[in-house]
């Protein structure tokens, strides 16, 4: 990833390091949706659990943890300042913080990162989050 440019972050180096990050050893398609908070139903905003409970009840499924170091290195022509997040299981890093990946584009580059996923974490109505879509 680094050696096409992209900058990974600390957090993001722990969780691919711990053995919950696991890549499927076969590659396998999977159709990728990527909604806004709002969108899943909360014009406020909602705290992490209730996001999770919506894209299931919804028919939205998380994503294998793979997919943000591949949307990473995929997503060449992201826009900048823009930065979403992988609906995932959350690994704990070597703190003990439960992280999901983050993938965007500042002013210093192109990054994958680290990001916390507390249960009690609130989304901003416009932070979009990737899952798997439904029949997938």
């Amino acid at each position: 990833m680094e050696s096409k440019g992209f900058k990974i972050g600390d957090c993001a180096r722990d969780m691919m390091g711990q053995k919950a990050f696991t890549t499927l050893i076969e590659p396998v398609e999977i159709r990728l949706v990527r909604p806004t908070v709002a969108e899943l139903g909360f014009k406020k905003g909602a705290i992490t659990r209730n996001v999770w409970k919506r894209a299931k009840d919804l028919g939205l499924k998380r994503c294998p943890a793979e997919v943000g170091p591949h949307l990473r290195l995929a997503d060449v022509d992201q826009t900048n300042g823009e930065w979403y997040w992988i609906g995932m299981v959350p690994i704990t890093d070597a703190d003990g913080c439960p992280n999901m990946f983050r993938v965007g584009h500042g002013v210093d580059g192109r990054w994958l990162n680290g990001f916390g996923a507390r249960p009690d974490y609130l989304w901003a109505p416009g932070g979009s989050i990737v899952f798997v879509a439904a029949g997938k």
